[in-house]
């Protein structure tokens, strides 16, 4: 795996014993309608990966990371003409409150969404990338560091093979 372009962050946290996971609502231009997703975004010239997705947390949720504890997986994109590579941390070590700014414009609402219901929404999701990783992570059916390979096609994101 290359040096990543792009963080995502798997934040959890109970409420009432019961497993949550922090999302964020985008409403990017290209698509008719919101969707709920994990925060993240592309990383910045100077910052490694970890400092990115500390600072995509915190602008998109207003939630700050204290510690990322691993990597939960990886995904690499191959279009025809880039490769794209990503880096998902997971953590359960934040502190704050919800109170999105996002300079991007994109991500306005976060929230502390259900495990399963956090599960559905990104299985709504239509790009593969971001939605089979994360529902496989969640579900327990993928280990920690695992990595994903898709190439993108004219049929949209393919799955290439996973390791």
């Amino acid at each position: 795996m290359n040096k990543p372009n792009f963080v995502s962050t798997i934040v959890r946290y109970k409420i009432e014993d019961k497993p949550h996971i922090l999302m964020i609502e985008v409403h990017p231009n290209d698509v008719d309608s919101p969707y709920w997703t994990l925060p993240g975004g592309r990383i910045e010239k100077g910052e490694t990966g970890m400092q990115a997705a500390i600072r995509e947390t915190q602008e998109e949720t207003g939630v700050t990371i204290i510690r990322l504890e691993t990597v939960a997986y990886y995904v690499q994109v191959d279009f025809d003409d880039i490769e794209t590579y990503a880096e998902i941390y997971v953590t359960d070590q934040w502190k704050g409150h919800l109170n999105p700014n996002d300079p991007d414009g994109l991500s306005q609402k976060a929230a502390w969404i259900l495990l399963a219901d956090a599960i559905a929404h990104l299985n709504k999701i239509d790009y593969a990338p971001m939605s089979e990783p994360p529902v496989a992570f969640l579900s327990g059916k993928a280990a920690n560091s695992k990595q994903w390979y898709y190439r993108v096609n004219g049929d949209g994101a393919v799955w290439v093979n996973n390791v």
